[in-house]
């Protein structure tokens, strides 16, 4: 598996990026996450032929398996993302997936343990795995994809 050397596994990462694969927050409208189109029950994927996103919208393609993506040589149906870090940074700002502009989306997550108690300490989470708590797109991705390397088949 090519695993980059400026983004290697840790404990720390991989439990952040699982919180983020299922973080509502990182949608507009915060009904939807990564999880809600990668199902595990589907080998992280969507059994449907079109994706549905936030509000309904569709897009043109299903939601590619993610089990095993950690050695695939480009992502995307269309192969146009090179490395996983770069594939996972277009979900979230996608009018037909997530619809999220990027700035917004690190507010929300910096400042999400302070509306609601019950609501994961990013910055804390984001400290212990990258040294300090400051949020950025790039490290969001970091994260999700030390995860998505973990999706391995038996």
């Amino acid at each position: 598996m090519d695993i980059p050397e400026d983004n290697p596994l840790t404990e720390e990462g991989v439990a952040l990026g699982r919180m983020l694969f299922w973080e509502t927050a990182l949608s507009v409208d915060q009904t939807i996450s990564c999880g809600s189109c990668h199902l595990p029950a589907f080998g992280f994927s969507d059994p449907s032929p079109v994706s549905t996103g936030v509000g309904g919208a569709q897009g043109f393609r299903n939601s590619m398996a993610l089990i095993n993506v950690g050695w695939a040589p480009n992502y995307f149906w269309d192969g146009r993302a090179l490395t996983l870090e770069e594939q996972i940074l277009e979900p979230i700002p996608h009018p037909d997936e997530m619809a999220l502009p990027w700035p917004e989306a690190v507010e929300r997550l910096t400042n999400l343990h302070e509306l609601d108690a019950g609501e994961p300490d990013y910055p804390a989470h984001f400290q212990a795995d990258f040294g300090n708590a400051n949020i950025t797109p790039e490290r969001v991705a970091r994260a999700i994809t030390q995860f998505l390397r973990t999706l391995i088949s038996s």
